[in-house]
């Protein structure tokens, strides 16, 4: 059920009854009173129940019509998203037989639950290609390190990966406009209508967790034991894999409303992975967005960025350039007030030392457990950071390149330093 609140705001001082209807609601998506009684300068509510039989977008417009008037007095329109809902009763994972008009485009939605690790989506077709894009909760368009949406279309089977999907609704739009560049001989020959493209989308919500024994300061060797669980859809060829040993930047500070605080991160060479977060601090909410630039040139160019509306901002980079690189962590000035926060950035390098796991890959359904044997081993450490022994998480499915869903650390590092004598930058 949603509200809508009507205010008369002319006419006269006595209340007026106004007649109730809807136009485009052939499927009974939505249904309200049949009247509504609206006195001068008053708001009222009405109640709106909305009751999709399908999913996709339902759309309608609810009109207010007074019988001793000619024409209608207001219209508005109603638009709701009935999303897929990925569920421990389908494993997480949904499949979709659909077919895109040529040319054309079709939406998909998913409501991807909080917790999730990597949301995959694997898109086949047969003679034609697709193009797909992967939207997020607030419409930003998603870089899979796929063939995306304007660009060529990917092959006839195609995997995309998205690392910490922020929960909400997720659209997968697909669209085959190769008639608008190319031109079909055979098909001009036949005289019927253009046939659809037909592809299959099966979209599923993965997800990891792992725990393990405390590391010791210093790294001695010592063996440390590890237990992981699939906590989502089934992960394919997983298992978890050594690292490079990471050297952490810790910090706790205080970000007033459209503040912005910069990080730089000194990459050296050979470094394999870089990774920046930034959460609000002490379980409280508020806006922050992580944006990541690499300087190793003349100038600043943008690298990556998170700015979700809820949940930790998340960047990795793989194979960053050695040089200078700066995060920016900003205050998008929800809510007016000052936000805690704990940032952490961490290089991965082998100078540094290296995590050795045993785990080998295998499928692993929802609720299986399992448990593995790490060893780390560290090296110096530059100045002002602190050891990371970290612990990837792949997966590998079938015919399919690896793909890192995440990044654990054993144990518990040391702690974000509070800052101290550093103000917010603009």
């Amino acid at each position: 059920s949603r509200t809508i609140t009507f205010t008369r705001t002319n006419g006269p001082r006595t209340a007026m009854t106004f007649s109730l209807g809807w136009m485009g609601n052939g499927d009974g998506t939505f249904s309200a009173p049949a009247s509504v009684t609206l006195p001068l300068n008053r708001p009222v509510d009405v109640p709106v129940r909305i009751a999709p039989a399908t999913e996709g977008v339902h759309s309608a417009m609810i009109t207010l019509d007074y019988a001793g008037s000619p024409g209608v007095e207001y219209r508005t329109q109603a638009t709701v998203v009935a999303a897929h809902v990925l569920a421990a009763d389908s494993a997480f994972k949904v499949v979709r037989k659909i077919e895109i008009p040529r040319p054309g485009m079709t939406h998909l939605y998913y409501r991807v639950p909080d917790g999730v690790s990597a949301l995959r989506v694997d898109v086949s077709t047969t003679k034609r290609r697709a193009s797909v894009a992967i939207m997020r909760p607030d419409t930003r368009t998603v870089s899979t390190g796929a063939p995306g949406f304007g660009g060529p279309p990917p092959a006839a089977n195609a995997t995309y990966w998205v690392s910490e999907p922020v929960a909400g609704v997720w659209e997968v739009r697909l669209q085959d406009v190769d008639d608008t560049r190319n031109f079909d001989w055979q098909q001009a020959k036949i005289d019927s209508a253009v046939p659809p493209t037909p592809v299959t989308v099966t979209v599923t919500a993965l997800g990891a967790a792992m725990s393990g024994s405390a590391v010791a300061a210093g790294m001695s060797g010592a063996p440390i034991d590890v237990s992981l669980s699939s906590t989502f859809g089934v992960l394919p060829g997983t298992a978890a894999v050594g690292l490079p040993m990471g050297a952490a930047q810790r910090v706790r500070g205080n970000l007033a409303p459209r503040a912005q605080q910069v990080f730089d991160i000194d990459v050296p060479a050979g470094t394999t992975l870089l990774t920046a977060t930034v959460r609000v601090a002490g379980g409280r909410t508020g806006d922050l967005d992580l944006y990541v630039f690499d300087c190793t040139k003349k100038e600043c160019e943008a690298a990556r960025a998170d700015g979700d509306a809820t949940g930790d901002e998340v960047v990795t980079i793989s194979d960053p350039a050695a040089g200078k690189w700066k995060a920016v962590v900003d205050h998008s000035g929800l809510p007016a007030a000052a936000i805690a926060f704990e940032y952490q950035d961490v290089v991965f390098n082998p100078a540094f030392g290296y995590v050795a796991v045993t785990d080998q890959p295998a499928e692993r359904k929802s609720g299986t457990q399992w448990t593995t044997r790490a060893n780390a081993w560290q090296a110096s450490l530059p100045a002002g950071r602190s050891a990371f022994a970290g612990v990837g998480l792949q997966v590998q499915p079938k015919g399919g390149n690896p793909f890192l869903i995440g990044v654990r650390e054993l144990g518990a590092g040391e702690r974000a330093t509070e800052q101290s004598g550093r103000q917010p930058q603009r």
